[in-house]
């Protein structure tokens, strides 16, 4: 049975989808915009840079088994990723701890005992030019800067998976091994965000829940325009030309 897609891997999870964090729907639009001066990702970021990335992050083949083989991998790589850097996952300690706020202290008590430095900044003075939107947390110059929910048990149930992301971009970054762009969101968005994704889509598109193969379908797209965005963002940043990005070659 694949991880997550019974249901197993979203108990706890009640997030109203309404109230997802705005990091989660407009980095790949603003990002994508900003390296391409086109204005709809929906219709411009086309089926052939997705599956040049599936294959280029697991060497799938497009065939007609690719999205439900893609949606299978993502979340076998998800338990494998979480082994890899010795992190608990949050259906885990929300689960065992019953607090809303439970992964938000211990990924930030993680992130410490991995002598990763993590700063509360109020989100005003977040630098929203530098990201084209005001994100919940980012990691810059071996710091991890997260907003300042005050104590908002419901902000910081939300703010957990955030803070993982960019702990795994930390702890990537300690490690020294050499990855690709998209290699290193792979990974985050695995880890942070897939089950979650995956409890939004069940949430508001309940009739293809049942379609194994058109659920793969959209949340492999889902996944995979996060992981475009947030790869064109380290790109854009280092002056990559469009056509040298692996998955638009």
């Amino acid at each position: 049975m694949i991880e997550g897609y019974s249901g197993d891997e979203t108990k706890g999870s009640n997030q109203d989808p309404k109230e997802k964090s705005i990091t989660d729907n407009t980095l790949e639009q603003v990002v994508f915009h900003k390296i391409t001066g086109m204005d709809d990702i929906e219709k411009k970021m086309d089926i052939d840079s997705h599956s040049k990335l599936i294959k280029i992050l697991t060497g799938i083949e497009d065939t007609q088994q690719k999205d439900v083989d893609f949606m299978q991998r993502m979340f076998e790589d998800r338990r494998k990723f979480f082994d890899k850097y010795g992190i608990e996952k949050p259906e885990n300690i929300i689960t065992e701890k019953g607090d809303l706020d439970a992964y938000y202290n211990y990924i930030i008590d993680f992130a410490k005992k991995k002598d990763i430095q993590v700063e509360t900044m109020d989100k005003a003075k977040i630098p929203f030019d530098t990201f084209g939107f005001t994100p919940d947390a980012f990691f810059h110059k071996g710091i991890i800067y997260i907003a300042d929910v005050k104590d908002s048990l419901v902000r910081k149930y939300f703010l957990g998976s955030s803070i993982l992301h960019e702990v795994i971009h930390a702890l990537q970054e300690k490690s020294g091994e050499k990855m690709s762009p998209e290699e290193e969101e792979y990974e985050a968005y695995m880890v942070a965000n897939l089950v979650e994704e995956k409890a939004f889509l069940e949430m508001q598109s309940p009739e293809i829940s049942s379609d194994r193969t058109l659920f793969a379908k959209r949340l492999n797209e889902i996944m995979l325009d996060k992981i475009i965005g947030s790869s064109l963002f380290v790109y854009r940043n280092r002056g990559t030309k469009q056509e040298d990005i692996p998955f638009y070659k």
